[in-house]
């Protein structure tokens, strides 16, 4: 996708007065056209507004207000997030623009950019420090119209889309909401979680994302002997550790992962540490605790061992992984809305626990008893959030 052309400048107005400016992603999907912004760029009282509250606020934008000097558009309805500075509206007309690809954001991903929208104005960005809500990016330089080097002033570039380019392709990771001053400004990232969210408002599928071979993915291109069931053919987890050997040889993704296992065996950086018992606590789950802290203490010592064999780490690397990656999609937009503590449960139960349970009987016998233990290591480690 071109960006550039892309980023159109977003004005909101009262009669003939400009209020306020900002920036936003045009694009295609099935034919209509969508303007995506940050909530506060399309506000009309964000200037006006004492509390700043733009990522849980659901204040009413109004659709007659928004107009750009970078193209005639008309916003036939916008759709908000409850829990993110991220708004989407849609265009009444079909401007016939591009597709837009969202490619998943990792710590490996060093440089962005994003443009103003109307100008020559262009943001590099680089050294991303992940929060508990979005990502913060230090402003490599500023490059404008006028040539100069990096200063304080992004002004105008809220609603921006941050993107990365790849072997020539550019992809869309997240929108620009904030800036502190010259060295850091926030990324909303359009993860899994948020663009389900505005699909769902929608009511119909318009994101696209890069289909990124993970090492899991790897292995299954791998030529197996020897294994005739039907069932572990069908299972990556045990391709993966049929082939273990030679992609250690063969392929630095092994390494990667072994790497990648470690992390999750550590505190993660960026979030306070406050333990297990009170990370349960500050999400309202004390009816957890008594077994929480059973089963991760029995899962502790699976991975306190002095040495592991490489087909240990690859299975708890595969769960651990995969119970963090389906919590955060599937659980934890439940908690974000407040629902029933059963109604959580259940989708543990269902999303996680059942899946993992029937996928890892095909390797070696493991208890659901023992998946619930790394569920709640996972949370003891800041990995997994329940408030």
């Amino acid at each position: 996708m071109n960006f550039k052309q892309n980023t159109i400048k977003i004005n909101i107005k009262l009669d003939d007065t400009i209020l306020s400016s900002g920036s936003g992603l045009i694009f295609n999907s099935d034919e209509c056209s969508y303007l995506l912004s940050s909530k506060h760029s399309l506000c009309f009282n964000f200037n006006s507004c004492d509390e700043k509250e733009c990522g849980t606020c659901e204040a009413e934008i109004k659709k007659e207000s928004i107009s750009s000097s970078s193209i005639a558009i008309t916003i036939k309805a916008v759709h908000q997030s409850r829990f993110k500075d991220i708004a989407l509206a849609v265009i009444d007309l079909n401007l016939k623009l591009e597709q837009v690809i969202i490619k998943n954001h990792n710590s490996n991903n060093h440089e962005y950019s994003c443009w103003k929208g109307g100008t020559e104005d262009r943001l590099i960005l680089d050294s991303p420090e992940t929060t508990d809500s979005d990502v913060r990016l230090n402003i490599k330089s500023n490059i404008n119209a006028h040539d100069e080097s990096k200063n304080d002033e992004v002004s105008g570039f809220s609603g921006s889309p941050v993107h990365i380019e790849i072997e020539g392709k550019k992809y869309l990771i997240g929108v620009l909401t904030d800036s502190s001053g010259i060295n850091d400004v926030s990324c909303i990232i359009l993860d899994n979680d948020l663009t389900s969210e505005l699909e769902n408002n929608l009511g119909k599928k318009i994101f696209y994302r890069l289909q990124e071979k993970d090492i899991l993915d790897k292995s299954m291109n791998v030529e197996v002997n020897n294994i005739s069931s039907p069932a572990i053919q069908n299972n990556a987890l045990q391709l993966l550790i049929a082939n273990s050997q030679q992609m250690a040889k063969d392929d630095p993704s092994y390494r990667d992962m072994i790497e990648e296992f470690q992390e999750f065996l550590t505190p993660r950086a960026g979030r306070k540490i406050i333990g297990l018992d009170d990370k349960l606590i500050e999400g309202n789950r004390e009816d957890l605790l008594d077994d929480a802290i059973y089963l991760e203490s029995r899962f502790s010592r699976k991975v306190s061992k002095v040495q592991m064999s490489d087909k240990e780490q690859i299975v708890y690397f595969h769960c651990l992984s995969k119970i963090n990656s389906y919590f955060n999609s599937y659980v934890r937009t439940k908690i974000k809305a407040n629902k029933e503590n059963d109604i959580i449960d259940a989708s543990i139960q269902e999303k996680i626990i059942n899946p993992l349970y029937k996928e890892i009987a095909v390797v070696q016998p493991m208890s659901m008893e023992m998946i619930r233990g790394m569920l709640y290591f996972l949370t003891g480690k800041c990995h997994i959030r329940w408030k």
